[in-house]
Order: C-alpha cells, then sequence, then structure tokens
C-alpha cells in the first residue's frame, strides 16, 4: 500500500510545488516574446537611437575631461559629451570608429597633448607651423559598401588656424575625410582604416589650432534603424470633490530589447537595455528628424528572460547636447 501511495503523480499535468518547471516546459516567455516580435515587425515605427556608451562598451575610453574634483570638465567636451566615455554616443547597428587627442597607438608629428585643460587637447609644438595626428590602423567591414558618415570636432580658435581631417586605405595615400564617399576611394568589404588630423597655422606666434577628435561610422545594414510602437493609451483615473477625472499619462514606446534588432548584441544582458538618457528620432511620418530622449524606462524580465522594453520620449531642447553636439 505504501509503495501504491509513492507512486501516485496526481492530475496530469500537475507539478507540486515547482510551477516555474510548467512555466519552463511550455516556453511561456519565449512565446511571449516571439509574439510582441510579430507585432513589432508588422505594426512599428521606424527609428534611429543612440545609446550612451560606458566601460563595457567595445573600443571605448576613459575620457581625459574626468576629473578628481568635479564632475564637469574645464571646457564643452566633444569627445565624451559628458558620458566621461569616449565616442560619448553610438547610432545603433552602425560602426563607429574615431581617433581622439588619447587614442592609443596614435602617431604624433610636431604635436603634443595639452593636458594643462580637461579635456586634453593635441597642439602644435612650440616653433612648428604644422603637424598631424594619425591613428592606427582601425578595422572596418563595410560588406554591404554603404555610405559613411563623419564629423571632426576642432575649436576654431583664430582665423588663420586651419585643422583638416583625411583617410587612407593603406596608410600611405591620404584623402580629405570629405572624399570617403567617393567612388574608388570609399572603404568597403573588410579591411582597415587610418585615420589623420593635420593642423597648421600662418606664424608660430598665433595660438595653435586644438583638435579633440574626429568620428567615422557607417551603417551595418541597409535598414540600420530599431522599431517602436505605442501600446494602447493609458488613462489614470482619480476620484476628484467633484467626481471622476481621467487623466492621460505620457505618451509611452515599447520595443523588443536590442538584441532582437542587433545579433552581436548578447542577449539578457546590459547591453539589450535601452538606458536613461538615449535619444531617438523617428524615420519617417510627421517627427521626422525630431529629438526625443528617453526617460522612465521599463523593463520586463520574468523568469530570466528579456521580453521587451518601454520608455517616454520627452523632446529635446535647442541648447541641451543632444541637438548640439552628438553625432
Amino acid at each position: 500500500m505504501a509503495n501504491k501511495v509513492q507512486g501516485a503523480t496526481g492530475a496530469v499535468g500537475y507539478w507540486g510545488r515547482d510551477p516555474y518547471k510548467r512555466v519552463e516546459s511550455e516556453q511561456i516567455p519565449q512565446k511571449i516574446r516571439a509574439l510582441l516580435q510579430d507585432k513589432l515587425l508588422t505594426r512599428g515605427k521606424d527609428a534611429f537611437l543612440w545609446v550612451t556608451v560606458n566601460d563595457g562598451t567595445p573600443n571605448s575610453l576613459v575620457c581625459s575631461c574626468v576629473k578628481d574634483t568635479s564632475e564637469k570638465p574645464d571646457v564643452t567636451c566633444n569627445s565624451c559629451y559628458g558620458t566621461q566615455f569616449i565616442p560619448g554616443y553610438v547610432k545603433v547597428l552602425h560602426n563607429t570608429l574615431f581617433l581622439s587627442s588619447i587614442s592609443l597607438g596614435a602617431s604624433l608629428t610636431n604635436v603634443q597633448l595639452d593636458i594643462a585643460i580637461k579635456p586634453h587637447r593635441i597642439v602644435l609644438q612650440d616653433m612648428q607651423l604644422s603637424g598631424s595626428i594619425t591613428s592606427c590602423r582601425l578595422q572596418y567591414s563595410n560588406l554591404l559598401g554603404l555610405d559613411w558618415d563623419f564629423k571632426l570636432d576642432a575649436p576654431n580658435i583664430i582665423e588663420t588656424n586651419l585643422v583638416q581631417a583625411s583617410f587612407s586605405t593603406d596608410g600611405i595615400q591620404f584623402f580629405p575625410l570629405e572624399e570617403i564617399n567617393d567612388n574608388g576611394k570609399k572603404p568597403v568589404g573588410i579591411g582597415g582604416i587610418y585615420l589623420r588630423v593635420s593642423l597648421s597655422r600662418a606664424s608660430v606666434s598665433d595660438r595653435s589650432p586644438e583638435f579633440q577628435i574626429v568620428r567615422v561610422r557607417y551603417p551595418n545594414r541597409s535598414k540600420p534603424y530599431i522599431k517602436i510602437l505605442r501600446p494602447q493609451r493609458s488613462d489614470l483615473p482619480s476620484l476628484m470633490q467633484y467626481g471622476r477625472r481621467n487623466e492621460a499619462l505620457g505618451e509611452r514606446f515599447w520595443t523588443m530589447p536590442l538584441d532582437f534588432f542587433d545579433s552581436n548584441i548578447p542577449k539578457n544582458t546590459p547591453l539589450a537595455k535601452i538606458q536613461e538618457n538615449a535619444f531617438y528620432t523617428r524615420v519617417d511620418g510627421i517627427h521626422a528628424g525630431d529629438l526625443y530622449v528617453t526617460t522612465k524606462l521599463m523593463y520586463d524580465e520574468e523568469f530570466g528572460i528579456f521580453t521587451w522594453q518601454s520608455f517616454e520620449g520627452r523632446r529635446t531642447q535647442p541648447e541641451e547636447v543632444y541637438s548640439k553636439l552628438v553625432f
């Protein structure tokens, strides 16, 4: 009789005191994620997304604007945009390469690193009219042959100063950065690119031009954007002295973890999360080109599987770093 009691298993599908085994066996989180993916792909709106760089971002550098006594640099930092890590922000589904004043392995000719203020900048050596800084070989994989974007950050000290950026795929012949998408010059396929910034002044008595950072990037797919979707409208009911009132909540969007859009991002890791103060812009529609900052983020990670994330969009202001500086 005792053996019969021990052999009883209960009703079919009964999991005893471990309901997680049923959830795991039926793959409920995976089914939820698959359903959300289909919904986002069919109804989602295209949006470019920029995320902040941190110490876990590949090839990032601790910026020279970081101070022991203050969180603020001496001057506006174009290298990290206040994130404390170079290059500051990266555009999702794009590959960003850069040459900064503190890049490792850079070659200096008649220039030096000025550490008198933060962030540090490259300046001409005393009694030199011209000089340059050249990056080491930067690996790229532009298999689709898509166009590159670029941005040079160098403060305009005096009118006679000149700061110019150029590129090369062999380290010997350099072309102006403005020609990076010209036929026969565009870096395509798999290879390496060198970035060079040249500084010059009319007289050795003139204050030296200064260089901080130059960035280049290319999309890694033909449609380099994520998709976002509004949930159903949400109202917050509240009881007032004179009756009931429904107040509309701030406009929210939801999307999938970033590993859904970029397979190079590990699943269920911080890299798949959109962080506070990332920003985005719609690709098309009436709000195309308008910048919005992500705030009030929410995440769903039930049963250890990251299924979705949501945020509210705050319109950027003209004086903010997103509108004035970010590449």
